[in-house]
């Protein structure tokens, strides 16, 4: 006889599990309410008001426990196709589909599929990291105490999550703020900016200057990536620094060369490949020594204005958060109090 296999859902499988029937309802066909149910075999319906319409004395049958199949380690009811009052009950309980459901091995291997499609997924997230990415990442998953991990360590958690807990990666390392709260994470990692000793505040490590502060209980890494993520012109200031500190080109950040300054570069392009030209067709000839001496004089001086008209075009449209950003990766360190919000001042000393 064909048989429904109902099993609980998730990792644990007792030897036996009992569905707890009493007081449970489910919205009865052809209305909106909700009415109480129960098992009475060879009935058609399993609403109490329906059975005890027909006959009174009638008693509920007792629900069949699920029992744990030893061939299989999962806790499963087998129900006969022919008990449709059973199989009927089973499916409008408020925990179908929450704590069972039913089995078949298409199913089976549907979520199996979904599962390892998940796990690899996860996989490929954390492997084939650098030794900065991988303290990173894991920092973003498990929070600042990864910073102090053995790589090892580290690179065994991530991958362990990877295949136990899949979706914990890809919530992580998939999530909308994830590049803010990954550049913080390597901010704190490459050693830029850290907690204060008190643990109220963010700041630089080598000027400690504070970035933000912190609140009793707030993490430094989690509050600088949201800091990092408000979109607001400080944000964007401090990001460009922590790029430009741990070696990487913004891409994001515009550059602005007004159409006079891009034909005076063009014009010096020109001058100094004609210079070249003349200088090579020179240079067999030993007898004008002199002239050579002159156009190699005259193409160094050339290539010495346009590196300075680049400085000049670099600097003439930034705003007052880029050229201060600019001073920083210059210097290394910010403008005095004084010019700190002084732009042609912060202007002139990078053209210097």
């Amino acid at each position: 006889m064909a048989q429904i296999i109902f099993r609980l859902i998730g990792n644990k499988h007792p030897q036996s599990w009992t569905l707890p029937i009493n007081g449970a309802t489910a919205v009865k066909p052809g209305t909106r309410q909700s009415k109480l149910i129960n098992y009475y075999k060879g009935n058609d319906s399993i609403f109490t008001e329906d059975v005890l319409a027909e006959n009174k004395e009638i008693k509920p049958s007792k629900i069949p426990a699920f029992v744990l199949n030893e061939i299989v380690g999962k806790t499963e009811l087998k129900v006969n196709e022919t008990d449709t009052n059973l199989i009927q009950l089973l499916k409008s309980h408020s925990w179908f589909g929450k704590k069972y459901g039913i089995f078949t091995l298409e199913k089976e291997s549907e979520d199996a599929l979904k599962e390892y499609d998940l796990k690899l997924k996860a996989a490929e997230l954390v492997k084939d990291l650098t030794d900065i990415e991988l303290r990173s990442k894991a920092m973003v998953v498990f929070g600042i105490e990864a910073m102090h991990w053995q790589l090892t360590v580290a690179n065994h958690k991530l991958k362990e999550l990877a295949f136990n807990k899949p979706e914990d990666i890809i919530s992580k390392l998939e999530s909308k703020n994830f590049e803010s709260q990954y550049i913080a994470a390597q901010a704190f990692v490459e050693g830029i900016v850290k907690n204060n000793l008190g643990q109220t505040k963010v700041i630089w490590s080598d000027t400690e200057e504070t970035i933000i502060t912190l609140a009793v209980g707030e993490k430094g890494n989690i509050k600088l990536g949201e800091f990092l993520n408000n979109g607001s012109d400080q944000a964007l200031s401090t990001m460009q620094v922590i790029a430009q500190k741990l070696g990487v080109e913004d891409k994001n950040i515009p550059t602005s060369t007004s159409k006079e300054n891009s034909i005076v570069l063009l014009e010096k392009d020109k001058e100094i490949e004609k210079l070249k030209y003349e200088l090579a067709s020179k240079e067999k000839d030993t007898s004008k020594d002199d002239l050579i001496a002159e156009l190699q004089a005259k193409l160094a001086e050339v290539k010495s204005i346009k590196e300075d008209e680049v400085v000049k075009t670099e600097t003439t449209e930034l705003t007052l958060e880029e050229a201060q950003a600019k001073y920083f990766e210059k210097f290394g360190k910010e403008p005095g109090p004084r010019y700190k919000n002084d732009i042609e001042y912060i202007k002139a000393e990078l053209n210097k």
